[in-house]
């Protein structure tokens, strides 16, 4: 079979526009959805473990001069944190093993305990 032969790029957007169309609309579906939920998943867990827990598990594993720097809610999974995770929160504290000053993250979600993650 051969393959058809386009004068130009409108008529190869005309044959493939309802394609296009229709994967657009999926995909957008698809972002409209997933970030609400993931922002009301870290919302929920917030409710139960805050940047003050996180800081005192920092402090409860050896960490001296925690210093609160942010909170995450979306994608942080692509952040450093693991892919159940759905809150993430950052710190810079002295570690017990260095002396030395580092970035952490507290990550959480609702199902599971924290996990600390040093850069």
């Amino acid at each position: 079979m051969r393959k058809k032969h386009y004068e130009s790029s409108s008529e190869r957007i005309k044959d493939y526009g309802l394609f296009a169309g229709f994967y657009a609309v999926a995909f957008g579906a698809a972002v409209a959805v997933s970030v609400p939920a993931q922002y009301g998943a870290a919302k929920l867990s917030e409710r139960s473990y805050d940047g003050s827990d996180a800081q005192e598990y920092l402090e409860d594993a050896g960490y001296t001069d925690v210093e609160y720097q942010d909170t995450s809610r979306l994608f942080v999974q692509l952040t450093g944190c693991g892919r159940d995770d759905v809150i993430k929160f950052e710190f810079e504290a002295i570690a017990p093993a260095t002396g030395r000053e580092v970035q952490l993250a507290v990550c959480d979600n609702i199902f599971k305990g924290a996990t600390i993650r040093q850069d």
